[in-house]
């Protein structure tokens, strides 16, 4: 398949979003809820102000709101196009089709996170705007190394959530495996609490897991909490990741694949 046609593929998303505005709207409302409630409680946490683990409120309430707006520009649903492709037989049809599945797969996420995900990221962090503060970037360095971390991180949880969907070929059924992987992914990212205020063991889980780059890596370089080495060490640890998961999705795929053709005669 050409260009263009993968082009159309990662359109699909926003024209679902035109279709089914009032969910995205709902959506959006979810999300502007979670950073009211967000503000809140780190409001309660600091008391008095001060700062903890050099983090003051200020940096804290940026971090917990644009966890909580980029969500939707990070998160993927591909596990469940796999999923139902192979539980209706049609993933036999997009074997011969003239594209190569993973990269209609990866047309559709970026598709989802840049279009779809982007307008609504954007629309609620507008309307956030409006009870909440948002420190800029702290410094422009920061900045584009934010947005980097944040394209970064949408190639881990694409690849994530690809290997999850492949393991559909054997399970028939993800949800188990989904809530597995969304608990994790929600405690051991940063995207609900910051990985600086867990226990040291919980920490050191988290180290040799990829999901700390969906949250905790982007947003602790956008609020200054990794400069200079560190923020580079982080950036080389989310492409290593993607790496790492590119190679393991493939070989599951291939795997896949194979048992599709013995089944299939």
């Amino acid at each position: 398949m050409s260009l263009r046609g993968y082009l159309k593929l990662a359109q699909v998303p926003f024209q679902t979003l035109l279709t089914y505005r009032a969910a995205a709207f709902l959506d959006c409302v979810g999300a502007l809820l979670r950073v009211y409630l967000m503000r809140v409680f780190w409001t309660a946490v600091y008391g008095g102000g001060g700062a903890v683990e050099g983090i003051t409120l200020p940096m804290m309430v940026t971090y917990a709101t644009l966890s909580s707006v980029q969500g939707f520009i990070t998160s993927s649903n591909v596990q469940w196009i796999v999923q139902r492709k192979v539980r209706d037989g049609s993933i036999a049809i997009d074997l011969i089709r003239p594209y190569k599945f993973l990269h209609s797969l990866l047309a559709w996420n970026l598709g989802e996170s840049l279009l779809r995900g982007g307008l609504m990221a954007g629309v609620t962090l507008v309307a956030a705007l409006l009870f909440v503060h948002l420190q800029l970037p702290a410094t422009p360095t920061a900045g584009v190394a934010y947005s980097v971390s944040l394209f970064l991180a949408v190639g881990v949880n694409f690849l994530i959530s690809t290997v999850m969907g492949l393991a559909a070929f054997w399970t028939l059924e993800l949800f188990g495996l989904n809530l597995i992987v969304r608990f994790l992914s929600e405690f051991l990212s940063g995207g609900l609490v910051p990985l600086w205020f867990l226990p040291l063991w919980a920490r050191r889980i988290a180290e040799f897991l990829p999901f700390q780059s969906l949250a905790h890596i982007p947003l602790s370089i956008y609020i200054g909490k990794f400069e200079g080495i560190a923020m580079w060490t982080a950036l080389l640890k989310q492409a290593a990741w993607i790496g790492v998961l590119a190679v393991v999705s493939w070989l599951v795929w291939k795997a896949a694949e194979r048992r599709v053709v013995v089944q299939g005669g």
